[in-house]
């Protein structure tokens, strides 16, 4: 039944939904850890996400100064991208790129020598 399902299944990449706003939890992850007060940092990223989706923006075209004025100077840019979030949790079990490799080194490891 499976397979008949999927030989008439077409799949087509999914179409972007519009500006990303997914890495503003890190934002304000960052914040606290510059010292500001989880409630307030919660505060300056809403603030940014409001004003960059007035303009029909995501983070990652933020400005400067809209950084700057969220308490975010000399920020990675990369990390206001939702690839750059995945990237940057780099713990064990995390979505980082190397760590899902090497988790999946592992499982494959295990699979070919379970003892």
């Amino acid at each position: 039944l499976l397979a008949a399902a999927l030989s008439g299944a077409v799949f087509r990449a999914p179409a972007a939904a519009g500006p990303s706003y997914a890495a503003a939890i890190d934002l304000a992850e960052e914040l606290v850890r510059r010292g500001v007060a989880f409630r307030d940092a919660h505060r300056k990223i809403g603030e940014l996400v409001l004003s960059c989706e007035q303009d029909g923006r995501g983070l990652a075209q933020a400005t400067d100064g809209e950084l700057a004025a969220a308490g975010l100077e000399g920020l990675d840019r990369t990390l206001l991208t939702p690839a750059g979030s995945v990237a940057a949790k780099r713990t064990l079990g995390s979505t980082a790129p190397g760590e899902v490799a090497r988790a999946l080194a592992e499982a494959k490891r295990r699979l070919a020598d379970p003892d």
